[in-house]
């Protein structure tokens, strides 16, 4: 895999690689965004960058057309570690197959004092397969104050050949003085279509049954994948079909199904993210898109029916109140109590 096979994220991609050509990529990189949008994906595409063998592409300072070869032996090493990353539990000091790699995770809470000791003490020799030795940390924001600290004279005078990349999705806790010496790279959600052709082509879903759960994965494949096989996106269907006719129903059965709901606590947050995309779908209908712009796009004439019963003012009334119950449950509202307000809205 090289950087053109990584969904999305086309301005950082040209980032990082016009860095490359102009020979100015920074020692240290944050890279933040939410979570499972692809951020440690392209720190890998970035290390394979700086140590592939052979890279192709370029020239004349075109930085779209630059990739890795993804066939050298540092590439392979690196789409290994990354691999193996990906599924495991880093328990040591970053030991990887490409001996200029150390990647870390937490281990329980932290990223312990003794891995980031570990790596600062393996950092002054040159490197050893590749052009530049490399730290990739997952979960920064994770990292033991004492680790932090540890790592600060580092950050601030690097042994040449050095690249760190640390990725966060919450620098918001990370200590000032790690932030200030990292220069930002920042990563916004992806868009569903881009995350409904990844599943189609990694999960074998049809393009009908991906969009649903592309529409509330909220730009996170990582969160699209979880949803997969989510027992509420299995009823989809058949719970928007029972919510659609809630709207026409007596109080006592909107109450019911608020109490079947709070009984299901644990997956609430994804019955409204499937009621959002439903009052979504009816308000493209009025506002005239296709069925193609539907996220239950098999559901579509149903919709329709729906959206001809009420008008875009009441749908961003209901719309807003979904959100205005998340936010409240968030802030640790009564479950039960938010959910009879919301449905007795609807």
């Amino acid at each position: 895999m090289g950087f053109s096979e990584v969904l999305g994220h086309e301005a950082v991609k040209q980032i990082l690689k016009g860095a490359y050509l102009a020979g100015r990529v920074h020692h240290a990189y944050l890279f933040v965004g939410p979570e499972g949008v692809g951020k440690e994906l392209l720190a890998f595409q970035l290390i394979k960058l700086l140590n592939c063998h052979e890279p192709r592409g370029g020239g004349m300072g075109d930085a779209a057309a630059l990739d890795c070869c993804d066939t050298c032996t540092a590439c392979r090493k690196i789409n290994d570690d990354a691999e193996s990353f990906r599924d495991g539990d880093p328990k040591d000091g970053g030991s990887s197959r490409f001996s200029d790699l150390m990647a870390l995770a937490p281990v329980g809470r932290f990223i312990k004092i003794e891995a980031v000791r570990e790596v600062i003490k393996r950092l002054p020799y040159s490197p050893v397969e590749g052009r530049t030795k490399c730290v990739l940390m997952r979960d920064a924001d994770n990292l033991h104050p004492a680790a932090a600290n540890s790592l600060l004279k580092t950050l601030e005078e690097p042994p040449t050949e050095t690249l760190f990349v640390l990725v966060s999705s919450n620098p918001h806790v990370m200590l000032p003085t790690i932030l200030s010496r990292c220069q930002p790279v920042r990563f916004g959600g992806l868009k569903p279509a881009d995350i409904t052709r990844y599943l189609v082509e990694r999960a074998d879903l049809s393009p009908v049954a991906a969009r649903p759960i592309a529409a509330m994965a909220t730009g996170s494949i990582g969160r699209a994948v979880e949803l997969l096989n989510h027992p509420v996106v299995l009823k989809r269907v058949t719970w928007l079909r029972e919510m659609n006719a809630l709207c026409s129903a007596p109080d006592h059965e909107r109450l019911a199904m608020a109490e079947s709901l709070a009984a299901d606590k644990q997956h609430v947050p994804v019955y409204l993210d499937l009621l959002r995309s439903w009052l979504r779908d009816q308000l493209l209908v009025i506002e005239g898109l296709n069925d193609e712009s539907l996220s239950n796009v098999d559901l579509a004439a149903e919709a329709r029916v729906a959206a001809g019963a009420t008008d875009r003012f009441a749908l961003m009334d209901k719309l807003a109140r979904v959100e205005t119950a998340e936010r409240g449950l968030l802030g640790n509202s009564n479950l039960q109590l938010t959910l009879d307000w919301l449905l007795l809205r609807l």
